[in-house]
């Protein structure tokens, strides 16, 4: 059952043999922010979440299917060039189309640095859109969050545990 005109796609991307980003994660974030303020000109994509990770990203944006793949080229083509980190060419994509999944999804990519071990709640973790979300900080374009995270229930309902499937794999190539 479809409930939106565009889907919302969850996309993850590594570096080429999962070795670090090159540059400090603070650093990277910010360039990261830039990098979306650019693409929103002509991508025109929504962000749901977003997450980034030493050596990938996962990331929720609603957009025309037609429109993903140059989306993603172009994210990741800039993120390359600012991270001195070579993207591998084989990203993920996984088309949300139930309102349960998108929901599992939103808390799985939230869950990653506390999966990691690297923070003991997913608002904690600074190179998340939640954890501006839930400061109310600015970030560098709108983050169309559905759930209303900023109060403690809703930042405990999503910090309460998700396992989830492996997306369709797609290669930059194609």
């Amino acid at each position: 059952m479809t409930y939106i005109r565009h889907p919302h796609f969850h996309i993850t991307s590594r570096t080429k043999d999962r070795e670090p980003f090159k540059i400090p994660l603070s650093n990277l974030w910010s360039s990261l922010q830039l990098i979306l303020k650019e693409l929103e000109l002509n991508h025109h994509f929504e962000l749901t979440s977003m997450v980034l990770m030493q050596n990938h990203y996962h990331m929720l944006v609603r957009m025309p299917q037609e429109k993903l793949i140059a989306f993603i080229q172009a994210f990741n083509h800039k993120l390359s060039l600012h991270s001195h980190a070579k993207l591998d060419e084989t990203f993920l994509i996984d088309p949300i189309l139930q309102r349960t999944y998108f929901f599992q999804t939103y808390r799985y990519i939230y869950q990653n640095p506390v999966r990691a071990g690297i923070v003991a709640r997913c608002e904690y973790y600074p190179y998340s859109t939640l954890f501006h979300l839930a400061r109310g900080s600015s970030f560098s374009v709108f983050i169309y969050d559905m759930f209303c995270v900023k109060d403690r229930f809703g930042l405990n309902l999503i910090n309460t545990p998700v396992h989830k499937k492996v997306p369709a794999t797609f290669s930059d190539a194609s």
